[in-house]
């Protein structure tokens, strides 16, 4: 269980430049802030025979990545980053330089729009993007944004694959 203030510091940014395989399970759960979490609410959802209901019930208590990315301004690669059991897609901005990202914020549950011009503050960064975004299952709340400027910006993009066609 994390929350979107985990790499969060008051006066300065951290230095890290790649993260990989960590918080990579959908089994995770993202809390709006731990500081306030009610542990009933998070235990009685974990419990429930059909999760799908009980995330949609309750999202605003899941699954908020607002300013997840604030203080990590040097990083540029992301692998197996930020999965979860619940993502709120409206709520990733990535605005660091990020040139790479795969198999992230893949979720069991969730939605929002898979917007990649809203995702990435930095389009022209990105060069690869394989498994971004791909799920198990999606309770048909999240909604892929794909048209003739999805990638508009994108000017360094050479891969980009496993986009999953769970989408509505």
């Amino acid at each position: 269980m994390f929350d979107r203030f985990l790499f969060r510091h008051s006066s300065k940014d951290y230095k890290i430049n790649n993260v990989e395989y960590f918080l990579s399970s959908t089994n995770n759960v993202i809390v709006n802030n731990t500081n306030t979490l009610n542990t009933s609410d998070v235990f009685n959802t974990a419990v429930k025979d059909n999760l799908d209901e009980s995330f949609k019930a309750n999202a605003s208590l899941y699954g908020n990545l607002k300013d997840f990315f604030k203080n990590l301004t040097s990083l540029s690669n992301i692998n197996r980053f930020v999965n979860a059991n619940y993502i709120d897609y409206d709520t990733i901005n990535i605005t660091t330089n990020v040139s790479s990202v795969s198999i992230s914020f893949t979720a069991k549950y969730g939605h929002g729009t898979i917007d990649f011009i809203r995702i990435f503050k930095n389009p022209q960064y990105v060069t690869r993007i394989n498994g971004f975004l791909s799920n198990e299952k999606l309770n048909g709340g999240v909604t892929f944004n794909i048209n003739n400027d999805s990638f508009k910006g994108f000017v360094n993009l050479t891969s980009i694959d496993c986009i999953d066609n769970n989408y509505s």
